[in-house]
């Protein structure tokens, strides 16, 4: 009979761990759920972190405890804050807007955001420089919406 019980018990506690794919906005938006969110061993906020997706080796999402545990192919592979990038010398000028995935950075954000190396896909300062001489570069709320320079990063890979 006992041997009958563990069994049962393994076999709820199996079930309700699976095996999922790995997309950072699916995971996130399990985060804003209530899921608690596991890089390899550590708690994270992914909502704030970018991860590489070629160094994913499975996602795995246990449904009554609320935990999504992310294990990496790679462990030590280093992470590099948005401060970072923001201070070298490529963006030396003012930039008034952070987009990242489509989705605006507010500044109180940026101290926390972390980008794995190989996450960024896609990198881009725009400025007015870019739309002067173009048809709808007179257009104000193209010059109100870039200000001084918007800097573009895309971590998702791009469909080919």
């Amino acid at each position: 009979m006992k041997k009958f019980i563990f069994l049962l018990i393994g076999l709820l506690i199996s079930c309700s761990t699976i095996k999922i794919d790995f997309s950072q906005l699916e995971i996130s938006e399990l985060e804003q759920k209530g899921y608690s969110i596991y890089l390899d061993t550590n708690l994270i906020n992914l909502s704030n972190t970018y991860l590489n997706d070629k160094n994913i080796l499975r996602v795995n999402q246990n449904t009554s405890t609320k935990k999504v545990e992310i294990i990496r192919k790679d462990k030590n592979t280093i992470f590099t804050s948005l401060n970072e990038l923001l201070n070298q010398k490529k963006y030396n000028t003012k930039i008034d807007h952070i987009v990242i995935n489509n989705i605006q950075i507010d500044n109180s954000e940026i101290s926390k955001v972390k980008f794995e190396i190989g996450s960024i896909k896609y990198i881009r300062l725009l400025t007015q420089k870019d739309y002067q001489g173009k048809e709808y570069d007179d257009l104000p709320q193209v010059k109100e919406k870039i200000g001084n320079g918007m800097l573009i990063i895309n971590t998702i890979p791009l469909i080919e």
